[in-house]
């Protein structure tokens, strides 16, 4: 590991100043994607916030037994090696809800009545109209071009050709009804425009469709019950968050957190919030920490500033990988996990490596001035003790002690000796004395998250795995980022 980092450290101790830009620049870099992601997010995504999980997944299942079973990634994948095919079937999935719950419902004067709560999509003579809208929708309903789910539709394989079924499934309920749909590959999204009214969009896109009229929203039977299809998203007064081109979405978006976090915490349970609460309060102590430890080592704000922006930049550029390694990060459990992020990463490293700089004997003593050095347990470089007590040049006989200067007729040959070590010197050398001790944190903490990592625990193995990552970009930024903004301040306290 030392080898490993070793160029990376020589080369941020030697030219500070391009270090600190470049992973100022990756930061950047990292901030912008990160602002993407939860722009496409569904967490924020008002038309998906009511029926949806805060992060979509995909769903893994084989055929077992007469039905479908949700197994693990890796199990999905050897069963589909194993099966030696060649061709992939793609198809493209959209679920239609016929719900008595939803978000015009909830908000409706007379839902708290004793008789809208006992309806029943079972019952007469909601049970007719549902299968009269279900078939109405997979045979009826056409989109702007005059087409219908069936030729849209992806068929099934066994039974190829136009006269084969659409594949469609309807799992029913009391309280709603889910009917899956499956489409051909770039179908869906025709079908679905035109079912939330919002054909326009489409039709921009695919400028060979001259009609322009739009389908009602609303649905009516012969028994007068209405469906009304929760267009949320797709309105043209609510433009997606994912399609707005100026800072409104940023509003958009924190307004979408904070009423998402707010229906949680209504939910969550009284210990889990207190819990939380208390994580928050140690993470402001180990900021309290850092404070005051920086200001023992004289500095009591670049310092801290510096440590804080290295454990930043690393949460900033690990996340994109995480995304690229498809870590899951919920947006809950990673608020839930904050604390203890910040408690795994800590700033006990870039403060022993702090402590190593700014106690370095040369860094404000010239290397002639000094008469030796010496390592304490703690493994800090301090000044030798006297060993020759009958000196009458000894400056002084404390546990910290210089040689005596150079006399005149010496200072000419020796006045090169008289100037300050270099500020990169100072920096690799002080990496060198607190190298070992922190690799070895590094290298254990990272594994007992792996170990968590690797546990089928919901929620664990994804912050195990994000905050070992962080870890290792903490350890790789130590010893370059950290390192040049302390070769910095070493050269301007010089």
């Amino acid at each position: 590991m030392r080898a490993l980092f070793r160029p990376f450290a020589l080369h941020a101790a030697y030219t500070p100043i391009e270090t600190i830009v470049f992973f100022c620049i990756i930061g950047t870099l990292a901030y912008f994607h990160i602002l993407s992601a939860i722009k496409h997010s569904a967490f924020i995504d008002p038309s998906l916030s009511v029926y949806a999980p805060p992060t979509l997944r995909p769903a893994y299942a084989l055929w077992r037994l007469g039905e479908w079973v949700g197994v693990r990634e890796g199990t999905w994948t050897h069963a589909a090696k194993a099966l030696h095919r060649s061709d992939e079937l793609v198809l493209e999935l959209q679920q239609v809800v016929v719900t008595l719950d939803g978000a015009a419902r909830r908000h409706a004067e007379d839902y708290s009545n004793a008789n809208a709560q006992s309806l029943s999509l079972t019952q007469a003579p909601l049970a007719a109209s549902v299968v009269n809208m279900t078939q109405h929708l997979a045979q009826t309903f056409q989109t702007p071009a005059g087409r219908t789910y069936a030729a849209l539709c992806h068929r099934l394989p066994a039974a190829d050709g136009e006269g084969a079924p659409c594949f469609t499934l309807q799992q029913p309920g009391s309280r709603a009804l889910v009917q899956t749909l499956a489409f051909r590959p770039g179908m869906r999204d025709e079908f679905v425009a035109a079912l939330v009214g919002d054909e326009h969009q489409y039709q921009h896109q695919h400028q060979h469709y001259n009609q322009h009229q739009q389908h009602p929203r609303v649905f009516t039977d012969e028994h007068g019950v209405r469906f009304e299809v929760d267009a949320g998203r797709a309105t043209t007064e609510s433009v997606p968050i994912n399609q707005m081109r100026n800072g409104k979405w940023v509003a958009y978006a924190a307004r979408a957190l904070v009423v998402r976090f707010w229906d949680l915490a209504k939910k969550a349970d009284s210990l889990d919030i207190l819990l939380i609460l208390a994580g928050y309060i140690l993470m402001h102590t180990t900021f309290y920490l850092l404070l005051i430890r920086s200001r023992a080592l004289g500095s009591s704000f670049w310092l801290p500033l510096a440590i804080l922006s290295s454990a930043v930049l690393a949460m900033l550029i690990s996340l994109p990988i995480a995304m690229a390694l498809r870590i899951r990060i919920d947006p809950v459990a990673l608020t839930e996990a904050l604390p203890f992020l910040v408690c795994t990463v800590g700033f006990d490293k870039p403060l022993r490596l702090a402590r190593a700089v700014f106690l370095h004997p040369h860094l404000s003593v010239p290397p002639a001035l000094v008469k030796g050095v010496v390592k304490t347990d703690a493994g800090y470089p301090i000044l030798a003790s006297s060993s020759n007590s009958n000196s009458n040049n000894a400056t002084n006989t404390n546990t910290n002690t210089l040689a005596p200067p150079p006399s005149s007729s010496a200072s000419a040959s020796a006045g090169a000796s008289m100037t300050l070590k270099p500020a990169p010197l100072i920096i690799t050398e002080s990496l060198h004395l607190v190298y070992a001790p922190i690799i070895r944190d590094y290298i254990l903490e990272i594994a007992v998250l792996a170990v968590g990592a690797y546990s089928r625990v919901g929620g664990l193995s994804e912050v195990c795995a994000l905050a070992a990552l962080m870890l290792g970009v903490d350890c790789l930024l130590l010893c370059t980022y950290l390192a040049a903004i302390l070769g910095v301040m070493v050269e301007v306290s010089s």
